[in-house]
């Protein structure tokens, strides 16, 4: 003869090797929250559970449970910015359209008036048939249709080969994706420096200066970067060039002149001779000539 216990609190049964009911075990999980176990204690547990495979039931009645939990607000899911991997919202729009609802009650009604069945007239890939892998076109694009993403009229079913396969559907619109992603990989150039070479006296180089380096090179010079309308050119350093170049800030509007060389002293060699320029205003000014300070 068997014995089943009743639950004080409640006095439903308790089944076999079960001490309490759920409402009791929840109230010990929740007076145990914040308790950190051991590793010995963290052992056990693992080697308890190793060979335990949970049946269909108990997965169902889990999910059930977090699902109750997560309705009742005892459990919060994380979204947005409150999400651990929450990286600022860099993802595509095209990705987050095909994964919000609306898009997904779009595309079953579009799949619901054309029958679950491919559009495409004698399909050489589906031949038509219902049960194969659909997926849902817009008639007019939506790179070029923006405000028709969600109209049912603009929408057809094709089958996932022929919808993928097909040159025709997306033809004259592979250049017009509106994807961030390829937006930025377009805006991208290669910065490649060259070095600014000069010759005669009155050579020079204007832009803005963007980096300066120190300890370049086996004679431990300073490197000055300036964009220039031709692209980024490296200005190597010398004595009176660096002393002007002290009194220059980076991103400052510069004008740099090799004005030839000095006298050179004995046993040394001739010095180069630089003028530079600092424009006051990095905006330049239109209604008449730039103000510039020498050094």
């Amino acid at each position: 003869m068997t014995f089943q216990k009743r639950c004080k609190n409640c006095g439903c049964f308790i089944g076999k090797n079960k001490h309490s009911c759920i409402d009791i075990k929840e109230k010990q999980s929740e007076s145990h929250k914040g308790t950190k176990l051991t590793k010995e204690h963290k052992l056990k547990i693992k080697l308890k559970n190793i060979g335990n495979k949970k049946t269909k039931e108990d997965r169902e009645g889990c999910r059930e449970r977090m699902i109750n939990r997560i309705q009742e607000g005892k459990i919060k899911i994380a979204r947005g910015e409150a999400h651990w991997n929450w990286q600022g919202g860099i993802s595509p729009l095209n990705r987050k359209l095909r994964a919000s609802s609306k898009w997904k009650i779009w595309r079953e009604l579009i799949f619901l008036r054309d029958n679950f069945t491919c559009q495409n007239p004698n399909c050489p890939y589906c031949h038509n048939k219902i049960g194969v892998l659909l997926h849902p076109h817009h008639i007019k694009p939506l790179a070029l249709y923006p405000e028709l993403v969600f109209d049912v009229n603009n929408g057809i079913t094709y089958c996932a080969e022929f919808h993928i396969n097909s040159k025709e559907l997306h033809k004259g619109i592979v250049h017009n994706k509106t994807c961030e992603s390829r937006r930025k990989k377009q805006m991208y150039e290669e910065i490649n420096p060259t070095d600014w070479t000069y010759k005669e006296d009155g050579d020079f180089i204007e832009g803005f200066l963007v980096q300066i380096q120190e300890d370049i090179g086996p004679n431990k010079s300073k490197l000055y970067s300036v964009e220039a309308p031709e692209g980024v050119k490296n200005v190597w350093g010398a004595t009176l060039l660096d002393s002007r170049m002290a009194l220059v800030k980076v991103g400052e509007k510069i004008k740099i002149t090799y004005k030839g060389l000095a006298e050179a002293k004995s046993g040394k060699n001739p010095a180069k001779i630089f003028k530079v320029e600092v424009d006051k205003e990095p905006i330049p000014n239109t209604a008449g000539p730039i103000e510039t300070q020498k050094f």
